[in-house]
């Protein structure tokens, strides 16, 4: 999955995970647009933990939204 997310090679996804090497800038950008644990980690360790809360919402939101359409096609097959 790393591999797939930022492009880099077998060994250097090992390595990362590791800790032989970090990655660059740029896949750690790639990382932590695609890791939820990896931008939390990247926003605490800057000092801005308190953003965390954002992305808490937006994953309450998606959950919410999946439910609805199930709620709602359960609704369809079965009319009252």
């Amino acid at each position: 999955m790393i591999m797939r997310w930022t492009g880099v090679s077998d060994k250097a996804a090992r390595s990362w995970l590791q800790g032989q090497t970090t990655p660059s800038g740029v896949h750690l950008v790639a990382l932590a647009a695609r890791s939820d644990t990896v931008m939390s980690t990247l926003l605490r360790l800057t000092g801005h933990g308190d953003l965390e809360v954002g992305m808490s919402l937006r994953n309450i939101e998606a959950e919410l939204i999946r439910l609805l359409a199930i709620i709602r096609s359960d609704a369809i097959e079965k009319p009252h």
